[in-house]
């Protein structure tokens, strides 16, 4: 996780999930957390953030180190990160995404602000999430009981807290999502007096896997392909300030197929080997954000970084590809008017 994905998640957060500790221990036992709280928390501490990943015992463990502190740059260069294959003890060719590892001793700020679940030996952090009149046309795509949340992490939870099935941050009942992989997205529902549902939260396991490329995770994961319903954009500037300004976007059926089309086969862009420079890089060039309103009612977020990278984020991290600029700008000329 990046300064620019720490100030993009503060932008995720709906005002109507914001509560005060007092509220929240009141109302669900202590049990619920609104992580909204701790992310305002690291607003405040300044410049300076921890990266805290998780690992549980047995997988990576020489991966587990201390939590790495970054300082954003103070000067921009043109450098661009790129491709490789860095998948430990895998022949698979793309860019492995780190799993999850954590510092040793007690768990950071970090961690309380980064809302994840832990299910069948892997972590799943917050993606999107549904509440109030989004509730219904997501209610229809919740699917097999795993589970219940326990709602027991913090950020003063121990390694062996962390190690234990449906361990978690939110309390809730943990369901699969129909038309999806449970691998990769399970949703955690919050329920009022056990029977009214509150909130669906997706969550995400985008981490210890390799992506080669964009079919990996606009096709494979998220189902793009012929199944957006309409789209909506947002400035970067507005979204930094969670204005919430959105309006509708008109793209041709020939422009939007080509450009989905393009990033079939476009390499993923390694923005994990060196968080330096994939800070530096993120902060060159326009960005629009897109909102993609799909056919089963879900909302994918999409980023496009102008120079031709088009990317997706959860909580933790984002992943980019680059597509050919003649393409790319066909779209990215067309959600700037």
């Amino acid at each position: 996780m990046t300064g620019h994905d720490l100030l993009d998640t503060l932008g995720d957060i709906d005002a109507r999930f914001l509560r005060s500790e007092a509220d929240m221990q009141a109302k669900n036992d202590g049990k619920y957390m609104w992580l909204a709280v701790a992310a305002a928390l690291l607003v405040i501490a300044g410049g300076v953030y921890v990266v805290s990943r998780f690992v549980l015992p047995g997988r990576q463990e020489a991966k587990a180190t201390a939590a790495v502190t970054y300082t954003a740059p103070s000067e921009t260069t043109n450098t661009v990160p790129t491709s490789s294959t860095n998948a430990p003890d895998s022949k698979e060719q793309g860019v492995y995404v780190p799993e999850i590892v954590l510092p040793e001793g007690k768990v950071s700020l970090m961690a309380d602000m980064v809302g994840l679940v832990v299910y069948g030996g892997g972590i799943y952090t917050q993606a999107e999430y549904y509440g109030e009149q989004d509730l219904e046309k997501v209610s229809e795509l919740i699917g097999e009981r795993l589970g219940t949340a326990k709602g027991n992490l913090d950020e003063w939870s121990s390694q062996d807290e962390y190690a234990t099935e449906f361990a978690s941050t939110t309390a809730g009942e943990v369901y699969t999502v129909k038309g999806y992989d449970p691998d990769f997205r399970i949703c955690v529902c919050v329920y009022e007096n056990d029977d009214i549902l509150r909130m669906v939260m997706f969550m995400e396991r985008m981490n210890n896997i390799t992506l080669a490329t964009g079919e990996d995770i606009f096709e494979t994961r998220l189902h793009i392909y012929g199944n957006v319903k309409s789209v909506q954009k947002q400035s970067q500037e507005d979204w930094n300030h969670g204005r919430g300004n959105r309006s509708d976007v008109s793209i041709s059926d020939e422009v939007w197929d080509a450009f989905w089309k393009s990033t079939v086969d476009a390499p993923v862009i390694d923005t994990w080997s060196d968080v330096n420079e994939a800070e530096t890089w993120y902060r060159e060039g326009k960005i629009v954000h897109l909102y993609l309103q799909m056919e089963d009612g879900t909302v994918n977020h999409i980023r496009l970084k102008e120079g031709g990278y088009v990317g997706y984020m959860i909580t933790q991290d984002s992943f980019w590809v680059k597509i050919p600029l003649d393409v790319f700008d066909q779209v990215f000329e067309k959600v700037q008017e």
